[in-house]
């Protein structure tokens, strides 16, 4: 059984929420000032379009693929293809059964939208949560023990506007490299012992042996 942390896109993006509730909870702001961390634009409590009435972050998967996992290969740096053992022991709960650890890396690029009523709030907010990921990253080291084998800040995209949710409001865009170590665990059957008969003639008479016998 492998004792590496194991972590997904979507509990790497749990594990950032909380370190955002943490941070939120010691900079001790008015509750209208707080912005929102989520998925999805909030939508507004009638139903009738979105919830414009707090600042709000976003996060998403920009992308992912395997991870490199040596710079010196013989064509270059080494990208698995597919998934690897990492530990096999018995079945606790049935028997005849093993289970299978198996694992992968991946390299995912985080991304972080904010969204401000304002461009100097829009600024002040992506300056906040910026200086938050990399200080819980590696002052912290929040993100290590939680799967994360590495992290790095990747770019800071373009300043833009948007209209998209009913509202004028200012965009910032943050990106970051993740690497997460996946892991799945699989039950599999155990190959049993299995009798194979042979038949051959010998000085005219038919004769059965079993050719797993060693002869003892």
């Amino acid at each position: 059984m492998s004792t590496m942390g194991a972590a997904d896109w979507s509990t790497f993006f749990d594990a950032v929420k909380a370190v955002f509730d943490l941070h939120l909870a010691s900079m001790e702001w008015p509750p209208e000032n707080n912005p929102v961390f989520v998925e999805d634009f909030p939508k507004e409590k009638t139903g009738a379009g979105y919830d414009t009435t707090f600042d709000v972050i976003l996060w998403n998967v920009h992308g992912s693929r395997m991870a490199v996992t040596a710079q010196q290969g013989p064509n270059g740096p080494i990208r698995p293809n597919g998934i690897q053992l990492r530990g096999r022991r018995p079945s606790p709960t049935k028997l005849g059964y093993v289970e299978e650890t198996w694992g992968w890396k991946e390299a995912m690029t985080a991304q972080f939208t904010v969204y401000a009523k304002s461009n100097q709030r829009a600024n002040e907010l992506v300056t906040w949560f910026h200086r938050m990921m990399l200080q819980y990253a590696f002052g912290y080291k929040f993100f290590q023990g939680r799967g994360v084998t590495y992290f790095a800040f990747e770019e800071r995209m373009p300043d833009r506007k948007s209209q998209d949710f009913g509202q004028e409001l200012y965009i910032r865009e943050l990106r970051y490299a993740v690497h997460l170590n996946l892991q799945d665990v699989f039950e599999a059957k155990t190959l049993e012992d299995v009798t194979i008969s042979a038949s051959m003639r010998h000085g005219g008479e038919l004769a059965t042996f079993d050719v797993n016998n060693d002869g003892q």
